[in-house]
């Protein structure tokens, strides 16, 4: 097997290349394998893909992207880990949702939990681990969101060589607003994930992402009974600051602003609050989505975000028309949920506001689980057939892949590629290798935040209780 070299992050960061994004029609040529091609905190998904471990699958200048099928489950991620000294890639990281295959219980329609899988880059050798219910005996409410318990949608980042971190929904046994709601919370939860010396998958215990429910200046509560899709990245963003990061809001209902938070990855603490006001509403701006409709039209997180450049990073969201009846018509049928993605990205130094953003769109999905597929990009739906999950594609993961022979720079070659990971109708997961200088031309400056709001701001939060061990 022919060898390729990760650039893993340095000191606190991840070095990938600036790439931005264009939309709609596109077609694909063969694929390559390895070829020595170096990578940048991704080499490929061999396991899924049935090819070598550092398979990059290079595109030729005609092709934007490729979509490939990656598996018959809901919602599955991956990242690469390298080698001790940081540079060889050694381990590939998929994390899976899974049902415990038992009995419905406590009113429960599923019991879910988080299949998290190490791939040797050198050998066959698989490992596993899981992340488990944090309150296994839960008893679950007749509402869209709580009527299943335990963990899934993880998102990985790299925090180190072979270090990563794993961010989830679980739940929380505490009623958030509104108060007159279900009697727990789905909330957000970290653990860390190491690779040992001698190739052993360490996965530390999973705790929740701040247990004293903090408040603002006002009294508002900072955290709701529904915590999902928080954006891990990885930054120093203060002297002596913990490396990971998590936005919490693209586009805070209320107030139009983005929201990231400063974490112990060790603890589950949140040290840190930076507010961007106004920089939620210049995103909805650029995607055409109505000001100040967050129910209706609410934008949230997916992917990851990778480190782009010295300046920004980049991560991949989703956007949702909600389903519900039109007010006074009963008899109408019950529209399906459209959930489509978009590409953004974020200043890289605190309070991380975003800066451009694509429109949405959807992958034209492939037919059949073999070989490249044509990959076509295009605008979403404004509405679904009737109960059908069709129209949902979920970002979930994202890995960036250089080809040049020398990666030492802070930018990846003119010809790396992108990996993203989503989810398909809440069934299977797809793979979409990209371009990134065929990206690069579609992705547009927000409008001025000035517009919509007052000037940057951020929060230290006072010391946080957690929960017991």
């Amino acid at each position: 097997m022919r060898e390729c070299s990760v650039m893993a992050p340095q000191s606190w960061t991840m070095r990938v290349f600036l790439f931005f994004f264009p939309l709609f029609s596109l077609r694909y040529g063969a694929a390559s394998a390895c070829n020595g091609a170096r990578a940048n905190s991704a080499v490929g998904v061999s396991h899924y893909l049935g090819s070598a471990c550092c398979e990059y699958n290079a595109l030729p200048p005609e092709a934007g992207a490729r979509t490939y099928y990656f598996g018959q489950t809901m919602n599955a991620a991956h990242t690469i880990l390298a080698s001790q000294d940081g540079r060889l890639a050694e381990w590939i990281v998929r994390t899976v949702n899974k049902d415990y295959k038992l009995p419905r219980r406590n009113g429960c329609t599923a019991t879910k939990f988080i299949r998290v899988e190490l791939y040797s880059c050198r050998n066959e050798s698989v490992q596993s681990a899981d992340i488990e219910p944090s309150l296994p005996k839960r008893t679950c409410t007749n509402l869209r969101n709580f009527r299943t318990n335990g963990p899934e949608d993880a998102r990985l980042v790299v925090l180190e060589p072979s270090t990563f971190g794993l961010v989830s929904n679980n739940w929380v046994g505490e009623r958030r607003a509104p108060t007159d709601g279900p009697p727990d919370s789905k909330h957000q939860f970290v653990a860390l994930g190491v690779v040992t010396a001698d190739g052993v998958l360490r996965l530390q215990r999973s705790r929740p992402l701040y247990k004293a429910w903090p408040v603002d200046r006002d009294g508002n509560q900072l955290f709701g009974a529904l915590e999902k899709n928080w954006v891990p990245f990885a930054v120093a963003s203060e002297p002596g600051e913990d490396t990971l990061h998590v936005f919490q809001r693209l586009d805070e209902p209320g107030s139009g602003a983005s929201i990231a938070f400063a974490v112990d990855a060790a603890t589950g603490a949140l040290k840190r609050r930076y507010a961007c006001p106004g920089a939620g509403s210049a995103l909805r701006a650029r995607l055409g989505l109505p000001a100040g409709e967050w129910d209706a039209h609410p934008i949230s997180g997916g992917t990851n975000a990778v480190r782009i450049n010295t300046t920004h990073f980049l991560a991949f969201g989703h956007t949702m028309r909600a389903a519900r009846r039109d007010v006074g018509s009963p008899a109408q049928p019950f529209p399906g949920r459209v959930y489509a993605q978009f590409a953004y990205t974020f200043e890289a130094s605190p309070p991380f506001c975003l800066a451009a953003a694509t429109r949405e769109f959807h992958v034209s999905v492939p037919q059949g689980t073999t070989g490249p597929l044509v990959a076509s990009f295009h605008t979403p739906p404004q509405r679904a057939a009737c109960c059908s999950e069709s129209a949902v594609q979920f970002p979930m993961g994202l890995v960036a892949v250089s080809h040049a022979s020398d990666n030492s720079g802070d930018a990846l070659d003119e010809h790396a590629t992108l990996q993203l990971t989503w989810g398909y109708a809440d069934s299977a997961t797809y793979l979409s290798v990209i371009r990134l200088d065929w990206l690069r031309q579609h992705l547009h400056p927000l409008p001025n935040r000035g517009e919509f709001d007052a000037p940057n701001s951020s929060t230290l939060l006072s010391p946080p209780t957690f929960f017991p061990p």
